[in-house]
């Protein structure tokens, strides 16, 4: 992952509800594929509501249609 002077990384998806069993793991995943300043800013969890994914799709669909 390459990222430049970010003021954090948020955590969120569909595999939310198993960030209790891995947040460890994903923590120390993302310091070790961060370079400097990246892998020191902090990560936050944030579920999203469904219809922040329904806007997404819907975002995606006619950037496709109208490139």
């Amino acid at each position: 992952m390459s990222l430049v002077g970010p003021e954090r990384a948020v955590v969120t998806g569909e595999g939310l509800d198993a960030y209790d069993l891995f947040g460890t793991h994903i923590k120390e995943a993302y310091v070790a594929h961060c370079f400097k300043a990246a892998a020191k800013c902090p990560l936050t969890v944030r579920p999203l509501p469904w219809e922040e994914w329904a806007r997404g799709a819907a975002v995606a669909g006619i950037q496709a249609l109208f490139p």
